[in-house]
């Protein structure tokens, strides 16, 4: 699954801007509207009839200011997260182009054409543009998108850098040591994947639900995340091996997930492995 975050509009709407304040909250407040109902993609052919309208009436508001401002950053970089909304991707790069000619050191629109480029599939090009982002504004979110996209096209040791640069801010985000902790299995370094999965589990549940609660984040999706790093960690454990701590990893995960079907068929392996290897003594 992709990680993007929604295209954002920051405070920057007012800052960039060269019309009048008020054409400048009425022109953010249209991208904020169809945010805030956006599900679609590079690939979304479900557009209904009165949504494409209201995209290209949104469209044809923009392009009527830059008829005047022709220059403004601000709104070739709302255009183009309107035509993304609307499903419209190169025609959103098109207009992230103009706005990075008008201002090369808007960090946001460097971030949202990285974003479009990775979701289809260009992911060198999408590098080069959280690069540029990177260098405006380094924080930890684009070291996390960063490294994630370096993984899609096999570059993984990058990839474990990119998310170390991320922990280095946030110490204790639990999905940068499960990204991190799957590149370093796709390394074939179990051993350093395991500590990263362990970092997730260390994390106690209830703790964590407490802190960010506030984010409307369920218990049941925590439940799941903890569920998905044991399982995790006893694969990296298969692979070296050491089968009773993988049985263990899997009873850990089936205790977040009691009648879950992968963690229960993996356990079963597992034993059956255990089970076939010492018929295996006995009989020699």
């Amino acid at each position: 699954m992709p990680i993007l975050r929604k295209i954002r509009v920051s405070d920057r709407c007012v800052r960039q801007s060269g019309h009048k304040e008020e054409e400048t909250i009425n022109s953010c407040s249209h991208s904020l509207a169809f945010d805030q109902n956006h599900s679609y993609s590079c690939d979304d052919s479900s557009n209904t009839q009165d949504k494409s309208e209201r995209y290209k009436q949104a469209i044809d508001s923009y392009d009527r200011i830059l008829e005047i401002q022709p220059k403004d950053s601000m709104v070739h970089y709302l255009k183009g997260n309107t035509l993304y909304e609307w499903g419209r991707c190169e025609e959103a790069i098109v207009s992230y182009d103009r706005a990075l000619e008008c201002d090369d050191n808007y960090s946001d629109v460097w971030y949202s054409r990285g974003n479009i480029l990775c979701e289809l599939g260009r992911h060198e090009e999408a590098n080069l543009s959280y690069d540029r982002a990177f260098e405006m504004e380094p924080d930890y979110y684009y070291w996390q998108i960063r490294g994630n996209n370096l993984e899609k096209i096999g570059r993984y040791q990058e990839a474990v850098i990119s998310y170390d640069r991320a922990l280095e801010v946030k110490p204790n985000d639990y999905f940068i040591w499960y990204l991190r902790g799957n590149a370093l299995g796709k390394l074939g370094k179990y051993e350093e994947a395991i500590t990263s999965y362990d970092k997730i589990l260390e994390i106690d549940i209830d703790k964590r639900f407490t802190e960010i609660n506030h984010e409307d984040v369920e218990i049941e999706e925590m439940r799941s995340d903890y569920y998905i790093a044991s399982v995790f960690r006893g694969n990296a454990l298969e692979k070296l091996d050491k089968y009773e701590e993988a049985i263990a990893s899997y009873d850990r995960a089936l205790e977040f997930d009691p009648d879950n079907p992968e963690a229960i068929e993996k356990r079963q392996i597992i034993v059956d492995k255990i089970d076939k290897s010492r018929g295996y003594r006995i009989m020699h």
